[in-house]
């Protein structure tokens, strides 16, 4: 039906315009060429229509992804802490501040090699979390910072402001 429309169409232009005239050869290769591009339309929307799930379905599975803590068994740090900002705090203020290395605080894994950083095996961990929270209290009182948070630029007093670089500072 749809054949016979655009046809009929053309054709009604060519004898309506005696001087543009329009062979049925011209008239076929228009009506392919709508048909090619209709079949395209029609594709292209099925392959849209198909995508709009997929893309809602990810983007719910990468919402309930971000949803979940990342890290277990933080106490003092914020438990939706970025990667970024954790290692920024591991490695400047710990491993830089005190001298140390990971397994300093963190006890053995399973696995050889590795680190159970959820654990709470090694009372260096409970220290450091002390600390933490003596640091944090010596910028808010003394210091007049609102909302110390380690890790941050505003703190005045970190580890490394009695450790320099040390495990035990002198005098203990």
């Amino acid at each position: 039906m749809f054949e016979k429309l655009i046809i009929n169409a053309i054709i009604r232009f060519r004898d309506a315009s005696s001087e543009t005239q329009v062979s049925e050869t011209q008239v076929l290769r228009l009506y392919v060429s709508k048909k090619t591009i209709m079949k395209i339309n029609r594709k292209f929307s099925i392959i849209l229509l198909l995508s709009v799930p997929v893309s809602i379905v990810a983007a719910t599975n990468a919402n309930k992804a971000t949803d979940q803590p990342q890290y277990v068994n933080l106490k003092i740090l914020p438990k939706n802490i970025s990667s970024k900002d954790l290692q920024k705090i591991m490695i400047g203020d710990f491993e830089d501040g005190l001298g140390v290395g990971c397994n300093f605080c963190h006890a053995e894994g399973k696995e050889v090699g590795e680190l159970d950083f959820a654990s709470d095996a090694k009372p260096e961990k409970q220290i450091a979390r002390e600390m933490m929270r003596m640091t944090l209290g010596i910028n808010k009182k003394y210091l007049k910072i609102k909302h110390p948070m380690i890790g941050s630029e505003g703190m005045v007093v970190t580890c490394t402001t009695c450790h320099n670089g040390v495990p035990f500072p002198d005098g203990h």
